[in-house]
């Protein structure tokens, strides 16, 4: 039985809290089938990234929680665009809402670290964290 029969049958009215997700899928869906006309360059990079589909996740995420974030490399090789995961973005204090006083923002990576490599980084984590409470007091 889901949560909404079960509410519904002890007499109360049941919170429907995915109410704008048919709407997010319209959109999104319309987003999608809209072919932009670009020059060859810009055409080559939205196939090398996929960027109908990145940018329809963008979407997707802009409409649902208000914020997303791209990730573009631009190298000899190309142009890369990634998502970039909100529970992996850290900044410093933002106040303006176009962001001017943005100074400091990056994205956290998993990465696998063997034991010895560990023990390596807690001496030098020791002088990062003794630096920090210093600094802080």
């Amino acid at each position: 039985m889901r949560e909404y029969d079960k509410v519904a049958e002890s007499g109360k009215e049941p919170l429907t809290n995915n109410v704008i997700r048919r709407l997010v899928r319209s959109v999104v869906g319309r987003f999608r089938n809209f072919v932009p006309k670009a020059s060859a360059d810009l055409e080559k990079c939205y196939e090398d990234n996929s960027l109908n589909e990145i940018d329809s996740r963008m979407l997707e995420e802009f409409l649902i929680s208000g914020c997303c974030l791209q990730r573009v490399d631009v190298s000899d090789d190309g142009v890369t665009v990634d998502n970039l995961n909100m529970n992996r973005f850290f900044s410093n204090s933002i106040e303006d809402v176009r962001g001017n006083d943005c100074n400091v923002f990056s994205s956290s990576f998993r990465t696998v670290v063997t034991f010895q490599e560990f023990c390596v980084f807690i001496d030098e984590s020791r002088i990062v964290v003794t630096f920090y409470e210093i600094r802080s007091r």
